[in-house]
C-alpha cells in the first residue's frame, strides 16, 4: 500500500496524530534535537567559511562581483548603462548592502558565512524529510549525511558571495518548500510560495535557474497526472504562481533596462561565450572511470545482499559492501579528484534509485527529486564541468545520497532499517576528510598563486579582514592610495585587467563600462572597448604586470590583445592641453608605478615639428 505523502510512517508512534503518551512526549525532545543539530551545522558551515576568509581569497572572483555591485549602488543601471553577462540577483543584493552599509569587507564575510550556514540547514532539513518516512530516527543519519557540506557549502570553496551560491541556497529553498507542500496536502498559501521561489534562482545564475524551474514544473506535472486529486488542484496554484512571479519579473526587467537588452546580454552574448565549447556533463568519459564502475557495483550487490540474505553475519558484509565506495574516497583523500568522482557516482545511482521508488509505487514527486537534481547539476557543469562549477551546488548531491538511502530501506526492509542508518552516517563521516582536504588544499581555486610566508592584511579602512599571503595585499592597499591621492573622482580610468576591488575600496563609481576583463565578464569585443575608451572619455589606464598578479594562469595572449586596442584608442585631447595642439589626438603615457601597477595617463601625441 502506498504511504500517504502527507502523512509519517504508521509504524512510527510518534508520527500517529493520536500516539501514546510516551510518543507525545518524545515529539519536543525529538525537535529540539533537531534544532540543535541544525544550529551545530549552521554555526560550523559559518565559521569554516570565515577562516577560509582569513587566509585565502580570490581576488579576481571578488573584485567582479563587489565593483560592479558598486556601480550599481551608484546608479548605474546592468543591461542599459553596461552589459553584464550575468543576471542581476548577485549584484543587487550586494550594492544593497554597500548601501546600507558602506563599502566592508567584513560585511561581505558575513553574508557569505550566512549563506553558507542557510545551504546547509536547509539541506538538513530536505534530507531529514526525505528520509522520515522510512527511518523511525531520520534525525541523526540526515545529521551525518550533512556533515561534509560544512566543508562544502555554498560559499566555503570559493569564499566569495558568489552568484553559484546564491542561486544554490535559493533552490534548496524551493525544493524544501515544495516537500513542505507535500506533506502538508498542498496548502494554497505554501503553494503561492513555492510558484515564486522556483522563479528566483533564475535572476541569479541564469543556466542553473532555468534548468530548476523547468525540471520542478515537469516533477509537478508528473505527480499531478499521477496522483490527481490534491496535487492537481495544487499544482494549478503553483504554476499560477509561478507565471504571476515570471510576469512580474518580466515587467520589472522591462520597465528599469528593456527586456530585449536582458536577452541580449544574458543570453545571446552569454550564450555565444560559454556555450561555445560543450564540455562539462557532456564529457562522458568521467563516468566510465574504474571507480564508478566499482562504485555502482558494489552499491547494487550490497543492497541486494541486505534485501535477500537470511543470515546476519551475510547482511553485515552486505552492509560492508554497500559502505566500500566511500571508504575508498576517504582513502585516496590526497588525490584532487577523489572526492569529485563522487558526482558521476552518485547523480547515477540517484536516478536509478528514483526509478526503484516509482516502481514500487512510492511517493512520485520526491522520487523525481533525482532527476532534478541531474539535470539542474547538468546545468551547472555547461562551462567548467565538475571539476569548477560544483562548488556552489554541492548539497545536491547530498540529497541525492538521501535518495539513494531511502531506495535501499524500500529494497532491503525493515529489518535492515538500523544498519542502513548507521551506514548512511558513516557515509558521511568517511566523506569529510576529503572535503576537509579539498577545502584546506584550495584544489578548486587552482587558478590562484599559492605564497608562502606570513598573512599580510589590509590597512585600507574599506578591506579591514582581507588578508592574504604574498605580496598581493600589499600591491593592492598601494594602488588605492595612488589612485585616491591622484586620480580625481570624475576622471574615467580603466584598471586593466581587473583583478583588484578598488572601486568598493574608494566606494567609487566606475566610469567605464568594463571592470573585469575576462570573457565571461567582459562581453565586449576589443573593437568595441577602444570604441568605448574613446567615448567614455578615458583619461587613466592602470595596468597590471601579469606575472605579480594572484591569478595563476593569466591568458596572456588574450589579454595582450585588449590592452593593445585599449591603448590604440586615440581620443581628442582633454580641454587643458596646450593652446598650440589644439587638434591634436592623445595617447596614453606612462606617468607612475602604484603597487604592480603601471599607470598611464592621456596626452598629446608628440608630433614633428610640432
Amino acid at each position: 500500500m502506498r504511504d500517504d505523502p502527507c502523512g509519517g510512517d504508521p509504524r512510527d508512534p510518534a508520527s500517529r496524530p493520536n500516539g501514546s503518551v510516551g510518543a507525545r512526549v518524545r515529539r519536543p525532545v525529538l525537535r529540539r534535537s533537531t534544532t540543535w543539530l541544525a544550529a551545530v551545522l549552521f554555526v560550523a558551515a559559518a565559521a569554516v567559511v570565515i577562516w577560509q576568509t582569513r587566509r585565502v581569497s580570490s581576488l579576481w572572483d571578488l573584485s567582479y562581483i563587489v565593483n560592479t555591485a558598486t556601480r550599481i549602488a551608484h546608479g548605474d543601471r546592468p543591461y542599459r548603462d553596461f552589459g553584464l553577462l550575468h543576471p542581476p540577483g548577485t549584484f543587487l543584493v550586494q550594492a544593497a548592502i554597500l548601501k546600507a552599509f558602506g563599502p566592508h569587507y567584513l560585511s561581505l564575510v558575513g553574508y557569505a558565512a550566512a549563506v553558507s550556514g542557510t545551504s546547509v540547514v536547509l539541506t538538513f532539513a530536505i534530507v531529514r524529510t526525505l528520509l522520515r518516512d522510512s527511518f523511525r530516527h531520520a534525525v541523526a543519519p540526515s545529521f551525518f549525511l550533512c556533515l561534509p557540506l560544512v566543508f562544502l557549502s555554498a560559499h566555503a570553496i570559493v569564499p566569495v558571495p558568489f552568484y553559484d551560491g546564491d542561486a544554490g541556497v535559493l533552490l534548496l529553498a524551493a525544493l524544501y518548500v515544495a516537500l513542505v507542500v507535500r506533506r502538508r496536502s498542498y496548502p494554497t498559501s505554501l503553494c503561492w510560495v513555492l510558484g515564486a521561489l522556483v522563479v528566483l534562482p533564475m535572476l541569479f545564475k541564469q543556466n542553473v535557474g532555468l534548468a530548476f524551474f523547468a525540471l520542478v514544473h515537469l516533477a509537478f506535472v508528473a505527480t499531478a497526472v499521477q496522483e490527481r486529486g490534491a496535487a492537481a488542484r495544487g499544482y494549478r496554484l503553483i504554476a499560477l504562481a509561478s507565471t504571476a512571479s515570471l510576469a512580474a519579473a518580466v515587467l520589472a526587467i522591462q520597465l528599469t533596462v528593456g527586456l530585449h537588452a536582458y536577452l541580449h546580454w544574458t543570453v545571446t552574448v552569454a550564450g555565444s561565450r560559454r556555450l561555445g565549447g560543450l564540455t562539462g556533463p557532456f564529457a562522458f568519459g568521467v563516468y566510465r572511470s574504474r571507480f564508478e564502475v566499482f562504485a555502482l557495483t558494489a552499491t547494487v550487490v550490497g543492497a541486494a545482499v541486505l534485501a535477500f540474505a537470511p543470515q546476519v553475519v551475510a547482511r553485515v558484509i552486505g552492509g560492508a559492501v554497500l559502505l566500500s565506495p566511500y571508504v575508498v574516497v576517504a582513502w585516496r583523500y590526497r588525490e584532487a579528484n577523489a572526492l569529485l568522482e563522487l558526482w558521476p557516482m552518485l547523480l547515477v545511482l540517484g536516478c536509478l534509485s528514483g526509478i526503484v521508488l516509482l516502481v514500487r509505487a512510492q511517493r512520485c514527486f520526491e522520487a523525481l527529486v533525482p532527476l532534478v537534481v541531474l539535470g539542474t547539476s547538468f546545468a551547472a557543469f555547461l562551462s567548467q564541468g565538475d571539476v569548477g562549477s560544483s562548488y556552489g551546488v554541492w548539497s545536491l548531491l547530498v540529497i541525492d545520497a538521501a535518495v539513494v538511502v531511502w531506495a535501499a530501506r524500500e529494497v532491503a526492509g525493515a529489518r535492515n532499517e538500523v544498519m542502513l542508518a548507521v551506514i548512511a552516517g558513516l557515509s558521511g563521516i568517511l566523506i569529510v576528510v576529503p572535503a576537509f582536504h579539498y577545502v584546506r588544499t584550495e584544489s578548486r581555486l587552482y587558478y590562484v598563486k599559492v605564497a608562502s610566508g606570513p598573512l599580510a592584511r589590509s590597512t585600507t579602512p574599506a578591506l579591514r579582514g582581507l588578508s592574504l599571503r604574498g605580496p598581493y595585499i600589499g600591491q593592492l592597499d598601494e594602488l588605492i592610495a595612488y589612485v585616491r591621492a591622484n586620480i580625481p573622482r570624475d576622471d574615467p580610468m580603466i584598471i586593466f585587467p581587473g583583478e583588484d576591488p578598488v572601486y568598493f575600496a574608494l566606494n567609487r563609481r566606475p566610469l567605464f563600462p568594463v571592470v573585469t576583463f575576462d570573457s565571461t565578464a567582459n562581453p565586449y569585443t576589443d573593437a568595441q572597448l577602444e570604441t568605448l575608451t574613446v567615448e567614455r572619455g578615458v583619461k587613466w589606464l592602470l595596468v597590471e604586470a601579469f606575472d605579480r598578479m594572484q591569478f595563476a594562469v593569466p591568458p596572456a595572449a588574450f589579454w595582450s590583445r585588449t590592452l593593445a586596442a585599449l591603448e590604440a584608442a586615440r581620443p581628442p585631447c582633454p580641454s587643458e592641453a596646450p593652446s598650440h595642439v589644439p587638434a591634436a589626438r592623445c595617447a596614453f603615457r606612462p606617468v607612475a608605478t602604484a603597487g604592480s601597477y603601471t599607470v598611464f595617463r592621456l596626452a598629446p601625441e608628440t608630433t614633428n615639428g610640432g
